[in-house]
């Protein structure tokens, strides 16, 4: 299996590299109010609009706040498209393992965790947000 392989607190995470479509630095998200966390915003870029999910956020991570060293991961699959804010990219991958397993380990040992774009867009949709719970 080939991931693109990133980090965010000191946890090795990655995508299926067939779902990368380009990676970015520098992007100007404009923000949207009343979004669940983890949600940065949208951006515009070659002429598409693209929604921004910060991945620390979403999952909750204690990462600092280094909004200008992040790297902007688009990624498409089925007929969607977002853009992923990432910390340190370690690059592409070659791991064995099964595809059912939402782990894999490097040659060295250390967990990857395998994450699939659906699985972000849920958890990002099936947040509570706005200023009162309807």
């Amino acid at each position: 299996m080939k991931l693109f392989a990133f980090e965010i607190a000191g946890e090795m995470m990655g995508f299926e590299a067939g779902y990368v479509y380009r990676v970015l630095e520098g992007l100007r998200v404009t923000p949207v109010c009343f979004t669940p966390s983890g949600y940065m915003g949208l951006v515009y870029h070659r002429g598409e609009i693209f929604d921004v999910v910060d991945l620390a956020g979403l999952l909750e991570a204690h990462e600092p706040d280094a909004a200008d060293k992040k790297r902007f991961v688009i990624v498409r699959w089925s007929n969607r498209k977002m853009v992923i804010a990432v910390g340190t990219i370690a690059g592409l991958l070659w791991l064995q393992g099964d595809e059912e397993n939402d782990t894999c380990y490097t040659e060295d040992g250390r967990p990857v965790r395998i994450l699939a774009p659906d699985w972000i867009w849920n958890k990002l949709t099936g947040q509570f947000y706005g200023p009162v719970q309807v």
